[in-house]
């Protein structure tokens, strides 16, 4: 099996009750089999709090919220009691493998985290360095695919691999920042129809958003429209739809500001955001058969993302402050949290942003 991840995913470690939004808060945890089977056999009081507070609904198992949105195990050091009471060994497969994530295709994997983990999104936005991509093969053989499935799985990471070296080269001096995620979407579209990777679309459909290096009210507009229509996973993301709803009028002013302050020194965090897209995404181009849906996930999500950021800028613009690439650095963090904390916990909300060009 060959294994593929980011040079940094070993590095990662949970920091517990001391991380600013514990991953115990707003969502639900599903029990798998193993651990239900073994929460059924704990004995004494602890036992009984574990059956007791198990739900199955549809089939499936889970800890449902308290009312204030915590975990029932969560306990007032935002540390958990099952880790506690029982070991690490005993959590279930969700909680240990979070932020983790497993991609698993015939005989290879593709392995990451998300950036819903502030942790994670700390290591990952501290580094100023392209990311670096660890390949390796353990011997073991995976289950095998047909030479006309193995050739489309080819295709799509080639599709990935040469997006993400193109974003590392790519010179953004000079450039807007749309003109970058652009420049990028084109790029992948271009080549994904050459590798007969999607149903071909002209540039102009997909790029009429961008105008001279800006991105149009009427984008913001219609992207907002769109993220309006998620599942809502966290009441925090009603605050950004207003922050967004309520500065469209004056947006192209918010984004004059910005690209008149915005040091070039903090560029690389959209080139790590992109990067970070296109490496989890792309390879999905293997199983919906049209790149077309990936790119389009990709571009919507990092454009979005650079409306927070404008709107978290043009706020603290009008404090008086001058963010600095630290500040920036942070903002990111935190704003990439937020939308992979919406975005990509919710199948029903990939395939929206998949399935609606804006």
């Amino acid at each position: 099996m060959i294994h593929e991840y980011p040079d940094y995913y070993e590095k990662f470690k949970c920091i517990g009750g001391s991380c600013e939004d514990s991953c115990c808060l707003g969502w639900e945890v599903d029990i798998d089999e193993e651990s239900y089977y073994y929460y059924l056999t704990v004995q004494g009081e602890f036992g009984e709090r574990l059956r007791s507070t198990m739900k199955e609904e549809d089939g499936e198992r889970f800890f449902p919220l308290r009312e204030n949105g915590r975990c029932p195990f969560l306990n007032d050091k935002n540390l958990c009691d099952i880790y506690t009471a029982l070991g690490e060994d005993r959590l279930c497969t969700v909680c240990t493998e979070y932020p983790r994530y497993y991609e698993v295709v015939g005989n290879y994997e593709q392995i990451d985290m998300s950036l819903s983990c502030m942790e994670y999104g700390r290591l990952y936005f501290d580094d100023r360095d392209p990311v670096h991509y660890i390949k390796n093969d353990d011997g073991f053989g995976g289950d095998g695919l047909s030479v006309r499935k193995q050739k489309r799985l080819d295709k799509a990471i080639l599709l990935r691999d040469e997006t993400i070296k193109y974003i590392n080269e790519y010179d953004i001096d000079g450039r807007s920042l749309t003109e970058f995620f652009s420049d990028v979407s084109d790029f992948m579209k271009n080549k994904a129809h050459s590798m007969r990777l999607n149903t071909y679309k002209s540039i102009d459909e997909y790029t009429w958003v961008y105008d001279n290096g800006v991105l149009k009210k009427s984008a913001v507009s219609e992207l907002n429209q769109l993220m309006s229509s998620l599942e809502i996973l966290d009441d925090r993301w009603n605050a950004v739809l207003s922050d967004s709803g309520k500065t469209i009028k004056d947006w192209d002013e918010r984004e004059k500001l910005f690209l008149e302050n915005f040091s070039r020194k903090s560029n690389f965090l959209f080139k790590k955001l992109m990067t970070y897209f296109v490496f989890r995404y792309t390879i999905e181009t293997y199983f919906d058969g049209n790149a077309n849906f990936e790119i389009g996930l990709i571009e919507k999500s990092v454009m979005y993302i650079y409306v927070m950021f404008i709107n978290k800028y043009a706020q603290l613009l009008a404090e008086g402050a001058v963010p600095t690439t630290d500040d920036d650095i942070r903002m990111m963090i935190d704003l990439a949290h937020l939308y992979s904390r919406e975005v990509e916990h919710s199948d029903d909300n990939l395939i929206i942003l998949k399935g609606n060009q804006v």
